[in-house]
């Protein structure tokens, strides 16, 4: 107990010296008033109130090396390390649970820390259950927590521990359980390994290749091929592992690769290892794509889109070189990335290559596009004469994007396909305002020729995204759509099952009718099922009913 009592007071001015040269580049700014501090409340914390006058001249003196100014501030500290270091247990936690209440962050911090250095000196499992019931849901006090846990891991490292694994806190314990993990002071003192069952897959894995990251990356490599862990921490480890020997030696990564793994496991490692060593020598990591590829031709584009962040001319002439021996889809990638950093000398290079670049690649490219320069990709992609589905997804992030910009195009003289796309995505985005409102809007942008078409259309999208307010309009139709009610009554079901079927039951009976009921019942699970069953009664159509009825039955069988 003596050298644990050691211990825990020879750590405070280590800590004392630390904290407050850090404080010095966190002062506040304070009043023209004289400021007061006083430590704790209790008669058996004797320390002094320090005045500190904001015109007070600074006073540098030398502590552990370092510049430090305020010397009042600092005597406040060093003192109430010199009284901590004699009082019991229970003044402690007296003094530290009215710190706890004290409104200056910094200053709460900071005398908590050494009132709690000398608890955990004297009862470490008391400390620890004291800061979590002060600060175990005060983010901003976290830190303190996770010191006292630290201390405790140093001084009795077995039972801090099996106190974590008792936590039912769950963030919490997560939490202090990776900061154990961080801490290099505790790699002698406990098995790190040993802490990752405690915690979730999520945090696991990456908690397992950091403990791992600092042996040899072969040495790493032959732990997890070879080590007892689940598919998702073996492909990391083994990634990371690859990340840093692909740095050292790529062409030793790669055969490693090659003779310790299946032929159906070496793709997304060769991938990885070939892109890293093209970022330092992309002739090397070619050729060598180039005598491993045996497929698709993906180890050849994964190089040449490394490339491609440099020099995407460089990248695109290979490609030429060697697009026999890759899917169509790898000029994609190429240009997408090119673009990032030189889109003209992209756009450049699309416009005088049209005659054998297949424009429906070219989406991620314009997309890129329309992000950075949303005008000048609208006016360009109206002139291109591209695919339908290419003009739809430009025009989708240009609204995405840029709803201003998109909504000020409608004013240019566009191409009619871009136009029309342009009004389909701003419409959607107009919904969230109402259907009344986005109609209206749709109806001032078209010929009345489009208007009932698009009605339509805008009517089914807002009955998959609120089809309450759709319920409020879909009988306008003339003729009714009774597939658009039928999308209404089921989308409804999905989210208000009462609500939808209050409606259902409220229409007339008729085809309208008969569809809603088949809508409604379709998604239903089999509890709902048993419960709406009455709804086919309601229905004038035999035949409807009869499908329906068949439907429902195959239901209910596939859930028993």
């Amino acid at each position: 107990m003596r050298i644990a009592v050691l211990i825990g007071v020879a750590m405070i001015p280590a800590f004392l010296a630390g904290w407050w040269v850090g404080k010095q580049r966190m002062e506040p700014v304070l009043s023209d008033k004289e400021q007061y501090v006083q430590v704790g409340s209790s008669p058996q914390s004797p320390i002094p109130a320090v005045s500190r006058p904001q015109s007070q001249m600074k006073e540098a003196i030398k502590l552990s090396g370092r510049q430090a100014s305020d010397h009042s501030e600092f005597q406040l500290y060093w003192q109430t390390y010199q009284t901590a270091a004699g009082l019991s247990a229970q003044t402690l936690q007296d003094e530290l649970t009215v710190l706890a209440t004290n409104t200056d962050e910094h200053y709460r911090q900071g005398i908590s820390r050494i009132y709690f250095s000398r608890l955990v000196s004297l009862d470490g499992a008391l400390a620890f259950q004291l800061a979590l019931r002060l600060y175990g849901e005060r983010m901003e006090d976290f830190e303190v927590l996770q010191n006292v846990l630290h201390e405790w891991v140093l001084i009795a490292p077995e039972a801090a521990v099996a106190s974590l694994a008792q936590l039912d806190d769950k963030p919490i314990k997560h939490w202090l359980i990776s900061s154990v993990i961080h801490d290099p002071a505790a790699a002698s003192l406990l098995d790190k390994e040993s802490l990752l069952p405690m915690l979730p897959s999520s945090m696991r894995q990456g908690m397992l290749v950091r403990l791992k990251q600092d042996l040899p990356p072969e040495q790493s490599f032959e732990h997890f091929l070879s080590g007892n862990y689940s598919t998702n921490e073996r492909e990391a480890g083994l990634m990371n592992a690859l990340l840093q020997w692909g740095r050292q030696d790529p062409q030793a990564a790669l055969d490693k690769i090659i003779t310790s793994l299946p032929a159906n496991r070496q793709r997304n490692y060769l991938n990885l290892v070939l892109r890293q060593w093209a970022e330092t020598d992309a002739n090397s990591a070619l050729n060598q794509a180039l005598v491993l590829e045996k497929g698709d031709g993906d180890l050849i584009a994964t190089v040449l889109q490394a490339v491609a962040e440099r020099d995407g001319l460089a990248a695109m002439t290979q490609f030429q070189q060697h697009r026999n021996r890759m899917q169509p889809h790898a000029v994609q990638g190429i240009l997408a990335t090119w673009a990032t950093h030189d889109l003209d000398g992209t756009l450049s290079y699309v416009e005088q290559n049209s005659a054998w670049i297949d424009k429906t690649q070219l989406t991620p490219m314009l997309s890129n596009f329309a992000q950075q320069r949303p005008i000048d990709a609208a006016l360009w992609v109206s002139n291109a004469n591209l695919p339908q589905a290419v003009i739809r997804n430009v025009a989708g992030q240009l609204v995405y994007a840029h709803p201003d910009d998109a909504e000020a195009l409608l004013e240019y003289s566009l191409d009619g396909n871009l136009r029309n796309s342009l009004i389909d995505s701003l419409a959607n985005e107009k919904l969230a305002m109402g259907f009344a409102e986005a109609s209206a809007w749709v109806q001032s942008k078209l010929p009345p020729q489009q208007w009932t078409e698009k009605r339509r259309e805008l009517l089914s999208n807002l009955a998959h995204q609120n089809p309450a307010e759709a319920a409020d309009y879909v009988f306008e139709q003339v003729p009714v759509d009774e597939h658009l009610v039928a999308s209404v009554a089921m989308n409804w079901a999905s989210r208000d099952t009462q609500s939808a079927r209050q409606w259902v039951q409220s229409l007339p009976s008729g085809p309208a009718k008969n569809m809603a009921i088949s809508g409604y019942m379709r998604n239903l699970n089999p509890s709902q099922i048993n419960d709406a069953y009455f709804l086919l009664e309601q229905i004038s159509d035999d035949a409807v009913r009869q499908r329906l009825q068949n439907h429902l039955t195959q239901q209910l069988n596939q859930g028993q």
